[in-house]
């Protein structure tokens, strides 16, 4: 019953009901979870109570989130070719960049100032990404997601995870992550500053549409359902992605909402801040994979997580404030 009312006015006017009920009696996080569910219908009203969720005490948001479009109008033209006119493009540059070893700088090439986009080079080797590779390849998953209102196909690809606790050759990975960001990348049983890797292969046409990697859940939430290492770690302050393979066409990273597109590079890792220095969520982060034109694509990412980062990122004063 309740599956063949899922996707009808009722069973969302059903869900918005259970999401009033527990804002009146002081479940606000809970209220907000299924509200976000509800966000991409593009209700009004149900914005509107969404918007007094975030604005309750007990609810770490400080600015009110709108879900993006579905269909961004610079998506399609990134993937096609760079579109920044050549003032922009002459604002960025390479540098050798400080790390937390001073014998060891890395290459980092800069692909938009504000949010902070990074392109590292030669920050993995020929045979770590074989090892990577060797590691989970046999466990790689199909995976398809599609729209919530129809049959449309909206990411193709196939992914698995790599955990430090089980796969020890990877902690060389992740420490060189802390080494060139700053950031804390400790990983244990029981609590962790970062996720799992996620490793995604993209085949001949294998996609992601423009999506964020911010979840909107605060600091100490407690996350039913995740991994009890980062059940109350917060949410994704940043993403890391290497590159483990070149394509032959297609497959570019993009960032519609500040015309961003970045290349396949194997052996570089992509970098970018989720949230904002004054705990704002940013909504110009939202990224999406090209489609594969000829080739496969392999990435693995790792996102950082809240905790851990209070000594290692500065907090900034207004939305304003940017990371260097």
């Amino acid at each position: 019953m309740v599956q063949s009312l899922k996707g009808t006015h009722f069973y969302h006017g059903g869900l918005f009901e259970l999401a009033s009920t527990y804002y009146r009696h002081g479940f606000i996080n809970i209220a907000r979870t299924i509200l976000e569910s509800l966000l991409p219908f593009g209700d009004k009203t149900l914005t509107g109570v969404y918007n007094l969720c975030l604005k309750h005490p007990d609810v770490n948001i400080t600015k009110n989130l709108s879900p993006p479009e579905p269909d961004h109008p610079w998506h399609e033209a990134l993937c096609r070719g760079e579109i920044k006119t050549p003032r922009e493009l002459s604002k960025l540059h390479c540098s050798y960049r400080r790390t937390l070893i001073p014998i060891y700088w890395s290459k980092e090439e800069i692909l938009h100032q504000d949010p902070r986009i990074s392109l590292f080079h030669d920050v993995i080797s020929e045979r770590e990404i074989d090892m990577v590779l060797k590691s989970s390849v046999n466990q790689l998953t199909r995976r398809y997601s599609k729209e919530s209102t129809s049959d449309k196909e909206e990411d193709v690809l196939a992914t698995s995870w790599l955990s430090e606790l089980k796969t020890k050759a990877v902690v060389p990975l992740t420490r060189r992550i802390q080494v060139v960001t700053g950031l804390s990348t400790y990983v244990s049983r029981s609590y962790s500053d970062s996720e799992n890797y996620e490793i995604s292969n993209f085949g001949v046409g294998g996609m992601q549409k423009p999506h964020v990697d911010f979840l909107n859940i605060s600091l100490g939430e407690y996350q039913k359902g995740e991994e009890r290492s980062i059940r109350m770690s917060g949410d994704r302050v940043a993403t890391w992605m290497f590159y483990l393979s070149d394509v032959e066409s297609g497959g570019a990273t993009v960032f519609p909402e500040i015309k961003v597109r970045v290349p396949v590079t194997k052996g570089a890792a992509l970098f970018w801040y989720n949230i904002k220095r004054n705990s704002e969520k940013d909504q110009r982060t939202l990224n999406a994979d090209c489609p594969v034109a000829k080739g496969s694509k392999f990435v693995c990412k790792k996102w950082i997580l809240e905790a851990g980062q209070v000594f290692k990122r500065k907090c900034g004063l207004s939305p304003d404030s940017k990371d260097t």
